[in-house]
């Protein structure tokens, strides 16, 4: 019966002792960049009595979190926006960012402009004036591989905004313009992201 006992206490000790029951990594994100190389820009739009939009672009991107809680985005060279991050806790892997400040000018100047020039493919001369921010959802989702000593992050961030566009005989079209980028992080290692 002792020996039943003694197993018994013992089994638990030894799986507490397993790797998969190891204590949550922790993790401080400020001061921390982000690289992405291709990262996909989708855009769709549709001007009342203009017509509909699509296009899709390619470039490189960084984005920096920084230590008090502020991001800026740079995407094929030019900052598109900024805003605060928040995350649960100290373990948590996935990151929110929140447009705020000079981001909110930043990012629809971008779309505005980069509607016009894909119309302009077209031999289509529009003005855009993009005024109303409608949906915004930014997630930074960060993978960590402990065996490797790397970690990476995918982002996908999407904005709508409203307002209205001129041209093609139309003043002042109501107006809808959705864009959204996704890609995956180079690898950086692992230490980058840890407490320090």
């Amino acid at each position: 019966m002792r020996r039943r006992a003694l197993s018994f206490v013992l089994v638990p000790a030894l799986v507490l002792a397993l790797p998969g029951f190891m204590a949550p990594q922790a993790f401080d994100f400020g001061a921390s960049t982000w690289s992405f190389t291709e990262a996909k820009a989708k855009f769709a739009g549709k001007a009342k009595g203009i017509g509909k939009l699509k296009d899709t672009q390619f470039g490189d991107g960084t984005l920096t979190l920084n230590g008090d809680n502020t991001w800026g985005l740079v995407y094929d060279g030019d900052q598109i926006a900024s805003g605060s991050w928040a995350v649960e806790d100290e373990f948590d892997r996935s990151i929110d960012l929140f447009l705020a400040d000079d981001g909110l000018i930043d990012l629809p100047t971008y779309m505005q402009d980069t509607a016009e020039a894909a119309a302009a493919l077209f031999g289509i001369d529009i003005t855009i004036d993009l005024d109303t921010l409608v949906l915004e959802k930014v997630v930074l989702k960060v993978k960590p591989n402990t065996k490797a000593g790397t970690v990476k992050a995918k982002i996908s961030a999407t904005y709508k905004y409203t307002g209205t566009t001129d041209g093609l005989g139309q003043v002042d079209a109501e107006t809808t313009l959705r864009g959204k980028l996704t890609g995956t992080s180079d690898e950086q290692p692992l230490a980058n992201v840890l407490p320090r």
